[in-house]
């Protein structure tokens, strides 16, 4: 194969690492907060506009996995993406090795989603405390809470997927 084809290629896992993995958590935060602050979504006018708000959402979602991994850590859950990366040099086949890294990063999307809506969780219950919630977020607790306990459980599950991928792919 033509060595810059295969350069190429390499860099496809690592970009949709960063599009699930970072700028899409990022983008569904920054959503939440541009919702919750101004009562309606604002697009960026320009390409510079677009660009920075891309930039703003990768690094939201690179706060929200650092975060993810500090709860995982303080509540000793797991974490399936430490697991399978530090056993990434022992498989052999790149195919498998793009196929592992894909499924990181949706681990990692996941957590940041379920993040995400944890934090927005606590925000409507707060605000309902408080009587400050505005009249467009307030059906949206239960529908968070729910969203919450869904993407917990799929996170459960599809962190043991990749650790059992893994387990096959090693021996």
């Amino acid at each position: 194969m033509n060595p810059d084809v295969e350069k190429t290629a390499s860099l496809i896992p690592e970009f949709y690492f960063d599009l699930l993995a970072r700028i899409l958590p990022g983008l569904l935060f920054y959503a939440c907060v541009d919702y919750a602050w101004w009562g309606t979504l604002h697009k960026p006018g320009t390409l510079l506009e677009s660009f920075f708000v891309v930039a703003v959402c990768y690094v939201l979602g690179l706060i929200m996995d650092l975060v993810g991994d500090l709860i995982l850590n303080k509540f000793e859950i797991r974490n399936a993406v430490i697991i399978v990366l530090n056993k990434l040099p022992q498989v052999k086949n790149p195919q498998v090795v793009n196929l592992l890294v894909k499924m990181c990063a949706e681990v990692i999307l996941l957590r940041s989603l379920w993040l995400t809506s944890s934090i927005f969780f606590v925000f409507s219950v707060l605000t309902h405390i408080f009587k400050t919630l505005p009249q467009h977020l307030s059906g949206l607790t239960a529908l968070i809470f729910l969203l919450l306990v869904l993407l917990f459980v799929v996170f459960r599950y599809f962190q043991e997927v990749v650790e059992e991928r893994l387990r096959i792919n090693s021996d």
